[in-house]
């Protein structure tokens, strides 16, 4: 790990010991250099000599598969400090982080994301001493999502803000339970949801490669929505291994997070809704031979997303609604964990109102989303 002259510690002791680990590394690789020089010497001084005692072909291939075996464990032992372990100098560590560009782009498209590495993490404890590097990596060409529809259903609060009859102890409409002025709003059920913005809710490493997914719009049947973008990458040679995208006609993916096991075998978390559904929780299956499989629902939304930040006067009509702003994925070591938003409840506006804005102790007045927590078997 590279070693910043500009800010070592003050510390007598660690820095004896950063001179004393890097010496024992100096050691090592010099003996691995006198051992490839001797092996060379060898192989150069047979050929050299009459053929009767030149190395036969049995040999030269004895003499490959070693030089071979040892390069895979240099280069699994490479591996081993850049999942995150400490090598052999006490400094290692290595995290990695992704994103993306087109939303810092003028046409809102972008056909790279990037990849961090941050080395020598091990030196947080310490001293810190970090080293950053950021490349770009050639994908498929995405672009920021528009807003999700979502299918019509019941949604008391944008009609309660809308309502300008019902009696009040404060006077005629709905709106007055929640405004002391101004109202009526007019809001109607039509309002769009957040299809996110391309950001990678969370990177995952396994096997050595890194993991994510993005929204990114799509054409699915001449209409465009929100679709998903995953991504498997390579963080050494810096390439995509697979690359995919996942889209419903008629309906929007949105928040996606991938979860993998150990063994590189995952799953793709995100809501689904749109013409057909309501906001439900769903996956889709993923590893590095096949890519993405078949979208499976998990938690079937009830009702549309009735939500006050969608909704006059607290943000103009049809601005950015704010539906959520996760999902998630994770490994325990036995069993994938998936967290995505959906709707779990829905009522009319006179249960809405009759109930104290609860419909039932099912959702609160300002607010109906909800979060699902799947477990999935590794088996799965």
């Amino acid at each position: 790990m590279p070693i910043d002259p500009n800010n070592l510690p003050d510390d007598a002791a660690t820095l004896r010991k950063i001179v004393v680990d890097l010496t024992a590394q100096l050691d090592r690789s010099l003996a691995e250099q006198n051992k490839y020089q001797g092996l060379l010497r060898e192989l150069l001084e047979a050929q050299r000599t009459r053929k009767s005692e030149q190395l036969s072909k049995e040999q030269l291939a004895l003499f490959e598969a070693a030089w071979q075996a040892r390069s895979a464990e240099d280069e699994a032992a490479a591996d081993e400090d850049e999942d995150g372990n400490e090598n052999g100098n006490g400094h290692g560590h290595v995290e990695y982080l992704m994103s993306s560009l087109a939303v810092f782009t003028s046409t809102g498209t972008s056909d790279q994301i990037l990849v961090w590495k941050l080395t020598n993490t091990g030196s947080l404890d310490r001293t810190a001493a970090l080293g950053v590097e950021v490349n770009p990596v050639d994908v498929l060409t995405y672009a920021v999502p528009p807003r999700a529809t979502q299918k019509v259903g019941d949604f008391p609060l944008g009609q309660c803000l809308t309502d300008a009859t019902l009696p009040t102890p404060f006077g005629p409409g709905c709106w007055r339970f929640v405004f002391a002025g101004g109202g009526p709003f007019p809001n109607t059920q039509k309002q769009r949801i957040d299809g996110h913005d391309t950001r990678m809710n969370q990177v995952t490493l396994a096997k050595g490669k890194l993991w994510s997914s993005l929204e990114t719009a799509i054409s699915v049947g001449g209409a465009t929505q929100v679709g998903l973008a995953y991504f498997i990458v390579d963080p050494k040679k810096l390439r995509v291994v697979r690359q995919g995208t996942l889209a419903v006609a008629g309906n929007n993916l949105t928040y996606g997070a991938v979860g993998v096991t150990g063994d590189g075998r995952g799953a793709i978390a995100f809501s689904l809704l749109g013409r057909d559904f309501f906001p439900s929780a769903a996956y889709a299956s993923i590893d590095i031979n096949s890519g993405a499989g078949p979208i499976r629902i998990v938690a079937q939304g009830l009702g549309p997303d009735d939500s006050f930040t969608g909704y006059n006067p607290t943000s103009q009509f049809g601005a950015r609604q704010r539906w959520g702003d996760y999902g998630a994925a994770a490994f325990d070591g036995k069993n994938l964990w998936l967290g995505s938003e959906y709707i779990g409840q829905t009522c009319t506006l006179s249960e809405f109102v009759s109930s104290g804005f609860s419909c039932g102790a099912t959702r609160t007045q300002l607010g109906n989303w909800y979060t699902r927590l799947t477990k999935l078997s590794i088996e799965e």
